[in-house]
């Protein structure tokens, strides 16, 4: 039995867009490639493009005043580096759920971003995590997290 071929991204486009709000994870590319693509064939300000590479956010920023960008990271998220994150243009802070407390929560929260949290897969840790105030839930079990997610009146 042959594989199935992974789809483009114009491809994933089509089919999610309308749908969901396609949440784009930068592994490699230019920011011009990229937005290339979405442009003209969805609206911009309909996806978030993430990265762990800061950089590339700006460069993304650079071209688009209205792309939905998020920074991920996966270390402690002290006041300086959530600073870089805003200076590269992000919204959304994408975090790796080991460093998520309530006070992350109140720092992003009071410079005006969102924050969803990864790779967040246990219902009672997503329960813990909706209590403290996190926006989004990035998982591996959409369906399951759902429920929790709209239990908490989200």
């Amino acid at each position: 039995m042959r594989a199935a071929a992974l789809p483009t991204l114009e491809q994933a486009l089509n089919t999610i867009a309308g749908r969901s709000v396609p949440l784009i994870e930068h592994k490699a590319g230019r920011a011009e490639e990229i937005l290339a693509v979405l442009e003209g064939r969805i609206d911009v300000d309909a996806v978030v493009v993430q990265s762990f590479d800061w950089e590339f956010l700006a460069a993304c920023r650079a071209r688009s005043a209205t792309v939905v960008l998020g920074a991920l990271g996966e270390r402690a998220l002290g006041p300086d580096r959530l600073e870089r994150a805003v200076a590269a243009g992000a919204s959304v802070i994408g975090w790796n759920r080991r460093h998520v407390d309530r006070a992350l929560v109140e720092r992003v929260h009071a410079r005006g971003l969102k924050l969803w949290v990864y790779t967040v897969n246990d219902e009672a840790e997503a329960r813990a995590l909706v209590a403290l105030g996190v926006d989004g839930l990035i998982t591996d079990r959409p369906a399951a997290l759902r429920v929790v997610v709209r239990g908490a009146g989200r």
